[in-house]
């Protein structure tokens, strides 16, 4: 059992429950945002690649969405950590989307290491010339905490 922190309080996470928690932030609240940024978790093949992850994470979206196209994947650093960056346009019905997916791996559990993937989409249609550097802003002032000594 390990100590699960979350902003608003803490408890004793079972070692058999995964977490798949999910954060979303939006510029609108009524109607589908021109950009959002979703944090999501999930568990990771052991001691998997960053690149191998950005494989898997790339070939989902490739089968769906004929359109697809991947601009980047790459090893990054945020702060002092390694993190994995994609960059990919996507579309369905004359929609195309801009993603950007970073993901961190972290030890979810003593024997479960999880990916944090930090995703923006945006509608190209309306995509401001000034989101990519907004998003690179937050990228910068992310600073990791420390995981509890149980996990050590």
């Amino acid at each position: 059992m390990a100590l699960y922190q979350t902003k608003e309080f803490s408890f004793d996470q079972p070692d058999a429950l995964i977490d798949k928690t999910h954060h979303i932030f939006s510029r609108s609240d009524d109607a589908p945002s021109f950009f959002t940024l979703a944090i999501t978790r999930h568990p990771t093949a052991a001691n998997e690649s960053h690149n191998r992850h950005g494989d898997r994470l790339v070939g989902e979206p490739q089968r769906s969405f004929p359109s697809f196209e991947l601009r980047k994947q790459a090893v990054a650093m945020v702060g002092n950590e390694t993190f994995l960056r994609l960059a990919h346009y996507r579309g369905k019905n004359d929609q195309r989307l801009h993603r950007i997916l970073v993901s961190l791996f972290r030890r979810a559990m003593p024997d479960q290491e999880q990916a944090v993937q930090s995703t923006t989409t945006t509608d190209q249609s309306e995509l401001s010339p000034n989101w990519p550097s907004a998003f690179s802003r937050l990228l910068a002032s992310v600073r990791t905490r420390r995981l509890p000594e149980v996990l050590a």
